[in-house]
């Protein structure tokens, strides 16, 4: 046994490694304890992120907004397809968004096939060309909202990237803060639908 095994084993609290096959499980990195005890922090974690966002309990609607896209475009979220919304906050000097915000694009079909509607909201910005140079780094399915500081309070958004999903009432039923991967959103969005 290398010096290193025996430091990670001692750091580990783990037995000395023996040869016998019966001791088979004893010699993994991690057992079941220690993944439990992860899964528990990383659950609180979420928790402790959302706690301060609005419901999600599906007894309260998506605040409504009226905001202007990069595009010059005027969109009302009034005037949406009765399915699933996505509302996706960030920054652009959040370095977590301009990781996050690319799981979006696995969205795209549903997008496409009109199946979600997706807002991407820009908050807590100084210039429409901070926007624009964020989003110039991402290929994003849909054109992206210029938020003002009535978002971020009617939201209560605490943090970046932030987003809501709401049902096809427009009831909202999911939160998160924080990265999420493009897994996290698909499934959020399937419990829904």
């Amino acid at each position: 046994m290398t010096k290193l095994r025996q430091l990670f084993d001692k750091f580990l609290n783990k037995s000395s490694v023996t040869n016998n096959t019966n001791d088979a499980g004893k010699n993994r990195w991690f057992s079941w304890r220690d993944l439990m005890i992860i899964i528990a922090i990383m659950i609180g974690i979420h928790f402790w992120q959302v706690k301060d966002s609005l419901p999600t309990d599906g007894a309260n609607t998506a605040p409504s907004f009226v905001l202007p896209s990069l595009s010059g475009q005027i969109i009302d979220s009034n005037n949406k397809a009765a399915v699933p919304s996505i509302y996706y906050f960030f920054a652009p000097w959040c370095n977590i968004c301009h990781l996050s915000i690319e799981n979006i694009n696995t969205l795209k079909q549903d997008i496409n096939n009109k199946n979600v509607n997706v807002y991407i909201i820009a908050l807590d910005w100084k210039t429409v060309d901070e926007v624009r140079q964020f989003v110039s780094e991402h290929d994003l399915p849909v054109d992206v909202l210029l938020g003002t500081v009535q978002q971020l309070k009617d939201f209560n958004i605490k943090g970046f990237p932030t987003y809501y999903i709401s049902n096809s009432n427009d009831q909202l039923e999911s939160v998160s803060v924080g990265y999420s991967t493009s897994l996290g959103m698909k499934s959020r969005l399937a419990l829904i639908e």
